[in-house]
């Protein structure tokens, strides 16, 4: 079953055309990257999806109560400074009338040993964990995640990383919008770039992952190439798909050309678009 069902969803701010046209159908039990660049329409498109503002046009099917099936942590952790971390938490349960483990709950996220403290003392890391540990606390049907990990140290995103794959083993359904690529293609299910106010990329994991590149140091390419007949550029590399391959290696006169074969990788997608696209 899918969760939501989007149709040539359409938003515009005065003259600004932000989401052209998106189509969308979130199933039960997958894991959602969403990437794009800053200003590429990433929040507009979840505050649509959570009826926080309306869509100018395009249809939203909704098989679950927003209110009750939903966890979300959001880009901004909104909670008071004053509060008790352990009050919170007794707080939060409440609208969901649910009795919950607290202790057990602040060990899993690491944080038990900021029960008593307020939340205004909580570095950036703790607080995006506690934001997320309210976010799960009601079991919701889909969790909304936006830049979760922001202001986390490497032993957290660990943790963190844990609990998406625990949550996903659940059947949870989870929406992830994140900029770190770290480990993504451990967990998620579908890759969803937005781009320019439109999906440039919505497929499976496992089928990007079985394409093929070729990445060539720059110093091997002597001869110049149609930018049409590259992947990419940056400072080190020439990045090749396998359709223009082997015209470039006759053309550079690369021998064990196998040895620079690589399968593609999410980064490749953000670099394939800054150089097709070019400065802004």
């Amino acid at each position: 079953m899918n969760l939501i069902e989007i149709n040539n969803l359409r938003k515009s701010f005065g003259t600004k055309e932000v989401l052209k046209g998106l189509d969308l159908d979130i199933e039960t039990g997958k894991v959602y990257t969403l990437l794009g660049k800053n200003g590429a329409g990433k929040t507009t498109f979840i505050n649509i999806m959570l009826g926080l503002i309306k869509e100018d046009g395009g249809h939203r099917t909704t098989n679950i109560n927003i209110k009750k099936d939903v966890g979300v942590v959001f880009q901004e952790d909104f909670f008071s400074n004053d509060i008790i971390v352990e009050d919170l938490i007794k707080l939060q349960a409440s609208f969901f009338h649910r009795k919950v483990d607290i202790d057990g709950r602040l060990k899993t996220m690491g944080l038990e040993k900021e029960k008593y403290q307020k939340t205004g003392t909580l570095s950036g890391g703790q607080k995006r964990k506690l934001s997320f540990l309210l976010a799960t606390l009601h079991d919701p049907k889909l969790l909304i995640l936006d830049e979760p990990t922001a202001g986390m140290d490497y032993d957290s995103v660990e943790k963190f990383v844990q609990q998406i794959k625990k949550l996903k083993a659940e059947g949870k359904t989870i929406l992830l919008i994140t900029h770190d690529l770290y480990q993504i293609e451990s967990f998620a299910d579908y890759i969803l770039l937005l781009n320019e106010g439109i999906f440039e990329e919505n497929i499976p994991v496992n089928d990007m992952f079985v394409e093929v590149l070729y990445e060539f140091p720059r110093e091997m390419i002597k001869n110049d190439i149609p930018k049409e007949k590259l992947f990419y550029v940056d400072e080190q590399s020439v990045v090749v798909n396998t359709l223009h391959v082997q015209e470039i290696i006759a053309e550079n006169k690369i021998t064990d050309s196998e040895i620079f074969k690589r399968r593609k990788q999410v980064v490749d997608i953000f670099k394939h678009i800054s150089f097709v696209e070019g400065e802004k």
